[in-house]
């Protein structure tokens, strides 16, 4: 009998799925048996992977049912008393069935391990400007209390399990298809313990037909309700005792937030009004840095880069401040929204080089937040979109010489 069952659904990703496997034939440990599910892929898939990996790989075919139904497949066939699931999207680094096998061995009180994960672009290039996902996680982060506010573990790539955990707690719930590994990890922190080996061990890929990059425009609806869902399990299975209707409007605030950002991003905007007041009758803090929020959901919707029409990007953004004038959001709530939005916009334009967008903020960005006046690092951004960056590194170094950036502080002082 493997000591680890890894199960890997998949659905019409025939060149990532052999990258996870291979990833798993790469491993340091080696007592383990890989099962691929099938979830009705029809871009031969299933030829690719018997031609490849004959024998090494368990592979099953089903009608497409959802992830959900096809880890469950899995979990029926492991054999292993160990459980360590893989999108077939994703992978893993050398070392991670090795740790998290000897984390569990060495504490039988744990149920659940989770590592964190490096962010890799479609190509499998590591996204310096993207934070690992699961890092500076506390123990309380992974209690029952904090994962009924919020997901604070990223996905399933990430966690192993006992196979007595999921025996216990059951497994995926196919009738929720947004958040269904939250609602696992929901269930888990409620039975055992869940913790957590503070390294990268794997990688998930950010591209665009993942979910969980930013929910897509057809499936706000949906989310919202699995996600409300989820919540609502969840504080009925919490201990009396605690300050329940209070945690639960804040974490309804956050799930209302989060699709009312989304909303407004791909320019859904009744919706997204909407929802944003749902979010702030619930929690009035619920829209604190939402203009980040947004800024991020825009740029990942558009991909800012010189392919990107940034007519398009500055338009929506307009068109969303606009709108925002026109709600029952007071001044303040407003310019910081304005204020945060700018300046995520301008960075991240700044970074992907799309100048036409970065042209377009940087005297916006000045009326809304005036200690941008004297940085010098928007400055120089900007001149490097007129001029391009030598010669923009050329002036920021004269500029630093003759002094001009002590006298534009202590004037602003």
């Amino acid at each position: 009998m493997p000591i680890v069952s890894v199960i890997i659904p998949t659905y019409n990703r025939r060149e990532y799925v052999q990258e996870a496997i291979d990833s798993v034939l790469a491993q340091t440990f080696t007592d383990y048996e890989i099962i691929v599910i099938d979830d009705g892929s029809t871009d031969g898939t299933g030829e690719a992977l018997r031609a490849r990996y004959r024998d090494r790989i368990h592979y099953e075919w089903q009608e497409n049912q959802g992830e959900s139904v096809a880890r469950n497949r899995g979990i029926e066939l492991a054999k292993g008393k160990y459980i360590a699931f893989l999108d077939s999207d994703d992978r893993w680094l050398p070392e991670k069935l090795e740790k998290q096998v000897a984390y569990l061995d060495e504490h039988p009180g744990v149920g659940m391990v989770v590592c964190q994960a490096v962010v890799i672009d479609s190509d499998g290039h590591p996204l310096a400007s993207v934070p690992m996902l699961a890092s500076n996680l506390a123990p309380e982060d992974l209690s029952l209390g904090a994962l009924s506010i919020r997901c604070t573990i990223g996905n399933t790539s990430m966690v192993m399990c006992r196979q007595c955990t999921l025996s216990t707690v059951g497994g995926f719930d196919p009738e929720i298809r947004y958040g269904e590994d939250w609602d696992l990890y929901i269930r888990v922190s409620a039975w055992t313990r869940i913790a957590q080996i503070a390294e990268a061990l794997s990688c998930t890929r950010y591209h665009d037909s993942n979910q969980w990059r930013l929910v897509k425009r057809e499936l706000l609806a949906p989310t919202l309700e699995d996600h409300l869902r989820i919540l609502s399990r969840a504080y009925a299975i919490l201990p009396e005792g605690m300050d329940l209707s209070s945690r639960r409007a804040k974490a309804e605030a956050r799930v209302y937030r989060k699709c009312a950002i989304a909303a407004l991003a791909w320019g859904e905007y009744e919706r997204g009004i909407e929802w944003l007041a749902s979010a702030r009758s619930r929690d009035p803090q619920a829209l604190e840095h939402a203009g980040v929020d947004y800024a991020n959901h825009l740029a990942a919707i558009h991909e800012l880069s010189q392919r990107t029409d940034s007519r398009c990007v500055c338009a929506k953004l307009a068109r969303t401040l606009q709108i925002l004038g026109q709600t029952s959001l007071d001044s303040c709530e407003r310019r910081l929204f304005r204020r945060d939005a700018l300046a995520c916009l301008f960075f991240i334009s700044s970074r992907q080089s799309s100048r036409e967008l970065i042209r377009y903020i940087f005297p916006r960005l000045l009326v809304s937040a005036s200690g941008y006046v004297t940085n010098l690092g928007v400055w120089s951004l900007w001149f490097s979109s007129l001029v391009g960056e030598p010669w923009a590194d050329r002036v920021k170094a004269l500029l630093r010489r003759l002094g001009i950036h002590r006298i534009m502080v202590r004037r602003a002082s």
